[in-house]
């Protein structure tokens, strides 16, 4: 006969599984069940682990993009002005507004 304890674990991983929709025949056969329901809750902090490093890398790769396309100062703002005047797109009063709105 199995002892109280034995009897809680088995009923609760029994429970856990039918919840689940896990259970398959023999899952709670013995100790080694791979891929049965206990093995299921043994896995739980490693999927919590990766999670957490998958949103920490995808909050690096948003904070490298962001940092990628923001202006990188006064000097960066000044020298796309200029870029855009030597090609003609706009002329030396734009040029001048973009250059002190950069410097403001």
């Amino acid at each position: 006969m199995l002892n109280t304890r034995r009897r809680r674990a088995l009923a609760c991983a029994g429970a856990t599984a039918a919840l689940c929709g896990v259970m398959a025949p023999g899952a709670l056969a013995g100790p080694l069940n791979a891929g049965g329901p206990v093995d299921l809750l043994m896995e739980h902090d490693g999927m919590a682990d990766r999670s957490i490093q998958q949103v920490q890398a995808s909050q690096a790769q948003m904070d490298a993009h962001i940092q990628s396309v923001a202006a990188a100062g006064p000097a960066a703002e000044i020298e796309r002005a200029k870029s855009l005047l030597d090609s003609g797109a706009i002329d030396q009063a734009e040029f001048d507004q973009l250059k002190a709105k950069a410097l403001a």
